[in-house]
């Protein structure tokens, strides 16, 4: 079976964190979102998977290097794959 879960939400407010090169490798730590605030719709999604007792969320405005044009745009193109190979997808 597959290891992670997807959201797919809206991103309404675009003012809110993202992953970017500057912040990548620190957030590739243990426990570092922990202390970042994170929309609703993420955090609320990270409950969830908590409490089903999943180990990893995958949600695009964290998991794709925002300010990395061409990363980003592999990562966009490979959404489909992304979703579809995940155990489940959560909508918000």
């Amino acid at each position: 079976s597959n290891n992670y879960v997807t959201l797919s939400y809206v991103w309404g407010d675009v003012n809110f964190f993202t992953t970017n090169q500057e912040n990548l490798e620190r957030l590739q730590a243990p426990g570092a979102f922990s202390h970042i605030s994170l929309p609703k719709t993420i955090r609320d999604a990270l409950i969830l998977i908590e409490e089903l007792r999943e180990r990893y969320c995958w949600v695009d405005s964290l998991c794709i290097v925002q300010d990395d044009q061409k990363a980003k745009y592999v990562e966009i193109e490979n959404m489909s794959v992304i979703f579809v190979n995940s155990s489940f997808t959560i909508t918000a």
